[in-house]
């Protein structure tokens, strides 16, 4: 029993060696490692990922480069915990959330169509999903305080 414990250990080690081989850092800014992959998929998603070029990844390198020597900067001088920016990451995350949750309704709106639909019925679907949660959630609005009538 302890020996297939050793052997399942020693195994896990091995698992771990090899992903970190496969995908070497890339990068190193201050203390931040970016791999290879995390640097190609921000370098597509980028203006200049459009045209693969040498130059072009010279121009992104540099500029990502910058982009986390000033995030470093900025989380050493506490702004990673002001109030405003954490409002602004909420707001983001659930702008995020929101559009994720939408696309997935219209893969399954289009999927229950067998992808044959028109955009009509596929706003139908999603209107009675939309409907569907208004049912199920209530809502409590103090309207006097929302400045409503």
């Amino acid at each position: 029993m302890i020996r297939i414990i050793y052997v399942s250990i020693l195994c896990l080690l091995l698992c771990a060696c090899v992903k970190k081989a496969q995908d070497p850092v890339a990068l190193t800014v201050g203390n931040i490692s970016i791999t290879q992959s995390e640097f190609e998929a921000a370098y597509k998603a980028s203006p200049q990922g459009v045209a693969n070029t040498p130059d072009n990844r010279k121009q992104f390198l540099e500029a990502y480069a910058l982009r986390m020597m000033v995030l470093q900067e900025a989380v050493s001088e506490g702004l990673d915990k002001d109030p405003q920016f954490l409002k602004e990451v909420e707001h983001f995350w659930q702008q995020a959330l929101a559009k994720l949750v939408m696309e997935k309704k219209t893969k399954e709106a289009l999927s229950a169509l067998k992808g044959k639909g028109t955009p009509e019925e596929e706003n139908r679907i999603l209107e009675g999903w939309l409907q569907y949660l208004k049912s199920k959630t209530p809502v409590k609005a103090n309207k006097s305080l929302l400045g409503i009538n």
